[in-house]
C-alpha cells in the first residue's frame, strides 16, 4: 500500500470515528472495542469500495468474528466460519457486478482493483478467490480495533502520555504506537508448518512438522529490550528497522514477507486513534477488570475496556 492509500483510510477512519462519536454520547456505556471495530469495518467498507447498502453492523459481526474465533475451535469458530462463507458471497456478488458495469467505483478502491486483476497470461481471478482476497484486505483492518483498545489502555495506565498528546503534541506519538504493539498481545503466538526440512541453531525439523512462533516471548525478550515489561515508548522502536527481534505479528521484511495487518497501516491507524482519543472526545473510564490473559487467543482485556461519560471535545 502506497502513502496516498494509507491516507485515504486515515482520513476515512477519522470521518467514521467523528460520525460514531454522536452516538457513543447518547449511550450511558461503551465498550471501546467492540464500537471501534465497527468504526473501522465502516471505515474499511467505504476505503475499499464496498456499497452503503450492505449492512455495515453485520459487517462488523462477521469480519470481527473471523479474528475472535481464529485462536480457537467448537460452536463459536463454527459460527465465525458460516458468517464468512456468507460474506465471501456478498463479496463475491460485487466483483461480478463491477467488470460489467453494474457497479461503478473509483479505480484506485481495492474492490474494483482485485475485480479487474488479470494475471500474466490475462486471466481474471475467479470469483471466489477475488472474494478472498478482498476480505484479506479489509479484515485485518478490522483487527487494529484490539491494537487501538491496548493504545486506550496504555493512555489510562500511564496518564502523561494522555496529556502530552491532549496538548497537541505529536513527539513521541509513533514511538507510543510501537511499543503498544511491543508490549501488549495480539496474538500471544502463531503456528506454522515446515514447509521444508532444514536445522536451526541445533534443532532439526522435517517438512511439515508443526511450529510455534512466540511473539509475547520475543517481544519481552530482555535480550533485546532493556525492563521488557515496562512500558517505554522512549526505546524508539519502528517496524522498518527491527527484522525479527520486534515482532507483533511476524518477522522480516513487511515489505515480502506476511506482517499482518500491514505495519504502515496499523501505526497509521492507532495514531490517529490516539489524536481522536485525546483530542477530540472526553469520556470516564469506569472501575472494570482489565486483567489480560495469556491463555486467550487473541488476547484482549477481560472487560473490553469500557468507557462511559462520553463527549466530543469543541474544535
Amino acid at each position: 500500500m502506497d502513502g496516498d492509500q494509507i491516507e485515504r483510510l486515515r482520513a476515512t477512519f477519522r470521518r467514521a470515528w467523528l460520525d460514531q462519536l454522536e452516538d457513543w454520547q447518547r449511550r450511558n456505556e461503551i465498550v471501546l472495542f467492540d464500537a471501534v471495530n465497527l468504526v473501522l469495518t465502516q471505515a474499511a467498507a467505504a476505503w475499499a469500495g464496498i456499497p452503503a447498502d450492505k449492512d455495515r453492523a453485520e459487517l462488523c459481526r462477521e469480519l470481527s468474528g473471523m479474528v475472535e474465533n481464529a485462536g480457537g475451535i467448537g460452536p463459536s469458530t463454527m459460527l465465525a466460519l458460516w458468517r464468512r462463507r456468507r460474506t465471501e458471497r456478498t463479496i463475491g456478488d460485487l466483483v461480478r457486478r463491477v467488470p460489467s458495469g453494474a457497479l461503478d467505483l473509483p479505480a484506485n478502491s481495492p474492490v474494483r482493483l482485485v475485480s479487474e486483476y488479470v494475471d500474466a497470461e490475462g486471466m481474471p481471478l475467479d470469483l471466489a478467490s477475488a472474494a478472498v482476497e478482498i476480505i484479506n484486505i479489509i479484515r485485518p483492518v478490522v483487527a487494529i480495533g484490539r491494537f487501538i483498545m491496548f493504545a486506550a489502555l496504555a493512555l489510562h495506565q500511564h496518564r502523561q502520555w494522555y496529556d502530552k498528546f491532549a496538548a497537541g503534541d505529536d513527539d513521541g506519538l509513533e514511538a507510543f504506537a510501537e511499543e503498544v504493539r511491543r508490549l501488549y498481545p495480539f496474538f500471544p503466538f502463531i503456528g506454522g508448518r515446515a514447509r521444508h526440512p532444514f536445522e536451526w541453531k541445533g534443532y532439526r525439523f522435517h517438512e511439515g512438522d508443526w511450529v510455534l512462533l512466540d511473539l509475547h516471548g520475543t517481544n519481552h525478550d530482555p535480550r533485546l529490550f532493556a525492563e521488557p515489561d515496562r512500558f517505554i515508548p522512549e526505546r524508539g522502536l519502528s517496524w522498518k528497522t527491527r527484522g525479527f527481534d520486534f515482532i507483533p505479528h511476524g518477522g522480516g521484511d513487511p515489505a515480502t514477507t506476511h506482517r499482518c495487518p500491514g505495519e504502515a497501516v496499523t501505526v497509521a491507524l492507532i495514531m490517529e486513534a490516539v489524536r481522536l482519543l485525546t483530542r477530540s472526545m472526553a469520556y470516564q473510564v469506569p472501575d472494570q477488570d482489565m486483567t489480560v490473559s495469556l491463555a486467550r487467543m487473541p488476547a484482549r482485556p477481560k472487560s473490553g475496556f469500557r468507557i462511559d461519560n462520553v463527549r466530543r471535545k469543541p474544535g
